[in-house]
């Protein structure tokens, strides 16, 4: 499988990461999930990308319930967030 973060532009990665984030939070009814994915308090561009790759395998491989893709989305980015606080505090 080919890296996605071999693109070099930034548009050509925000791209990628809207149709990644779609495709993440494709069956949602809300717009929580796709929200949180593109919430750039919370995570970096390339966190989010990092998630929604992995909720693509995980909905590839074992096809969860949108309740544990909703809490997977949602750990993973409270998570970065307070990894990425607590790196800016102390460093």
């Amino acid at each position: 499988m080919q890296s996605t973060t071999a693109a070099t532009s930034p548009a050509a990665i925000g791209s990628l990461l809207d149709r990644k984030i779609t495709l993440a939070t494709e069956g949602f009814t809300t717009k929580f999930c796709e929200l949180t994915l593109k919430d750039r308090k919370k995570l970096s561009k390339e966190n989010a990308l990092v998630v929604a790759e992995y909720i693509i395998a995980m909905k590839r491989e074992i096809n969860p319930r949108l309740s544990y893709l909703r809490y997977t989305i949602q750990f993973l980015s409270e998570l970065a967030s307070l990894i990425l606080r607590t790196h800016c505090t102390n460093g």
